[in-house]
């Protein structure tokens, strides 16, 4: 695939225009009536956006000496909750040029909430480093 869209930039654009499209309906469609005040379902979809894209940008735009190996790809994972959930935690989601604010910060919202979610970031940065520390103490 690589080599192939290395070659046509035009359906490349095309393709990754209709990828990130197909990504956010999937989303939305698994999770249809959810509510974004719900705080835990916050991570839930920042985590299949991004795993789904990096999945697709590292199959479609890089060539297969330069891909992520397993300790990459639990890194990012780790390094992205750790930034959703310190944004998460101070100032919540806006909307770019309206600033309303989609998602209230999580000290805002109810204990339960508050509980869930952190369960949620604890489990996305907790799980990926142990299994870097396991992975790395096998080589």
């Amino acid at each position: 695939m690589y080599k192939f869209f290395s070659k046509h930039t035009g359906w490349r654009t095309l393709m990754d225009w209709c990828v990130l499209l197909g990504v956010v309906l999937t989303i939305f469609t698994l999770f249809p009536n959810q509510d974004l005040s719900m705080a835990w379902f916050v991570p839930v979809y920042i985590n299949l956006f991004v795993i789904a894209l990096f999945a697709y940008i590292d199959w479609v735009h890089e060539p297969p000496e330069n891909r992520m190996d397993g300790i990459q790809w639990l890194n990012n994972i780790r390094w992205i909750n750790g930034i959703t959930f310190v944004l998460h935690m101070t100032i919540g989601f806006y909307k770019q040029y309206t600033n309303n604010r989609i998602v209230e910060p999580l000290w805002m919202q109810g204990p339960s909430s508050i509980i869930t979610t952190l369960a949620v970031y604890a489990c996305m940065i907790v799980i990926p480093s142990v299994l870097i520390y396991v992975i790395k103490r096998h080589r």
